[in-house]
């Protein structure tokens, strides 16, 4: 038999809730999260349960003495959901693909969940992989507080992760570990990167033992169905920007109490801008895809709002998901310039010297965006008028001086709608409100309450 004392111990961060196939499938990561009935844990491993024989010694040991399973946070960095050691093989790389396959389907009918369903029934339904379980884990534990991986980062790509900013996380930085195609990274003992991930997966304070047993009431995370997601739009920017143009037209008074509540838990700040002691005129204009006497179809504004009477006009760039063009940051890592600034003349070149005198640029982005690792240090609102006075938008987070309104924001202020009248008798703005609660969330977890969604479902 070898001698295994040379042997190079692996851990793996094995990348979970992402991917096309959980479009339309229950990703089989699914149970990593859930204890068995008879309290056992098993573990998949992205993205088809497999791998290399490379991972075994020639006398059976497995390598791979850890699993570090986590989900993304950004382009470049994830976030640790939970910690699984003492592993064994349920899938055995040294043997063949008949012969694990017909080992899969064997331990699969004693493999239960919720009281007796075998993981065989949990699956069917979805595109079926041979390969349902790699590895039964003697634990599996949860950190205790949030803890992320930054990979080593890719030529010529910058970093989601900012260091300046405390995302309250501990923060690991691999110096040679870099996010690939792969969903799964083998780090391998005494390397740099290994000595950094014992430094979290050897400290039992980080740990605690809080997995359940599944069932239909054991998962609560999950997110309302809305006609967004039914219609396969639950990231279509352009969806979103027009079901926000749809409502400011129905509902005016929407726009009139969002521009002039002069309360600070409310997305915007208005006596900032209006020195009137009336509110906002509701009869506005409202425009999408607006590029005013522009002829460039790469300047068009997603909303623009004109209210003639007041003086004013505000541009409304939403990105979902698109970062913002013709950006760049400075030394200290924040915004010097963007395409807003394009928005901001396009509207002094089509208004010209006249009106309206007050003209605001926002930025709507999701509580996830990356972009908001990149806020300005010193908030303060730009010229809102030709007489060159600087606006301050106190208790208010700018980029590049243009205000910054996060969906969590406007879904609060929308929520104290859905129980007045009219709004609580519209079903199609109560969803609304529904499918703003994907983007409000600090890490975009869509994929993973999704897939909470399907095994419910499916149990």
């Amino acid at each position: 038999m070898q001698n295994t004392k040379n042997m190079k111990k692996e851990i793996v961060i094995n990348r979970m809730f992402t991917g096309k196939y959980l479009k339309d499938n229950l990703g089989h990561e699914a149970i990593n999260l859930f204890k068995t009935d008879d309290g056992r844990h098993f573990i998949y491993l992205n993205d088809v349960g497999t791998f290399g024989k490379e991972h075994v010694e020639k006398d059976g040991t497995l390598k791979i003495d850890k699993v570090l399973l986590v989900k993304p946070i950004g382009n470049n960095a994830v976030e640790v959901v939970a910690l699984a050691s003492g592993l064994k093989m349920c899938y055995d790389p040294t043997l063949s693909y008949h012969e694990n396959v017909e080992r899969q389907k064997n331990l699969g009918r004693s493999i239960r969940y919720s009281d007796g369903r075998i993981i065989l029934a949990i699956y069917q339904g979805s595109a079926q992989q041979d390969i349902n379980v790699t590895f039964e884990a003697d634990k599996v534990l949860t950190p205790i507080k949030p803890i992320c991986i930054e990979y080593c980062p890719r030529e010529n790509k910058k970093t989601d992760v900012d260091h300046s900013i405390d995302y309250g996380k501990d923060i690991i930085s691999l110096k040679e570990t870099k996010m690939g195609h792969d969903l799964k990274n083998y780090v391998v003992e005494d390397t740099e990167d290994y000595k950094l991930l014992q430094t979290i997966t050897e400290d039992s304070s980080l740990w605690a033992d809080t997995l359940q047993k599944v069932s239909k009431e054991t998962i609560t995370d999950e997110l309302p169905t809305t006609y967004m997601d039914i219609c396969g739009a639950s990231y279509d920017e352009n969806a979103y920007s027009n079901a926000f143009a749809h409502f400011m037209r129905k509902y005016p008074q929407l726009v009139n109490d969002w521009t002039w509540n002069a309360s600070k838990d409310q997305p915007f700040y208005p006596k900032c801008y209006f020195q009137s002691n009336k509110p906002v005129s509701s009869e506005f204009s409202l425009y999408r895809e607006w590029a005013g006497s522009s002829n460039d179809d790469k300047g068009r504004a997603d909303i623009l709002l004109q209210c003639t009477s007041m003086q004013w006009a505000c541009v409304i760039e939403n990105k979902l998901l698109a970062t913002l063009s013709d950006i760049k940051y400075d030394k200290e890592g924040q915004v010097e310039s963007s395409q807003l600034d394009k928005y901001r003349e396009i509207m002094d070149s089509t208004f010209g010297d006249g009106a309206p005198a007050m003209r605001f640029v926002m930025l709507l982005l999701p509580d996830y965006h990356p972009l908001l690792r990149h806020l300005d240090k010193t908030p303060y609102m730009r010229s809102a008028d030709k007489s060159g006075r600087k606006l301050p938008a106190e208790g208010y987070a700018t980029l590049s001086g243009y205000l910054v309104i996060k969906y969590s924001q406007v879904l609060a202020f929308l929520e104290k709608y859905a129980t007045k009248q009219p709004y609580k008798k519209d079903p199609n703005f109560l969803q609304f409100i529904d499918s703003l609660r994907r983007h409000s969330r600090p890490t975009d977890d869509g994929q993973y309450l999704d897939m909470m969604q399907r095994l419910r479902e499916n149990l």
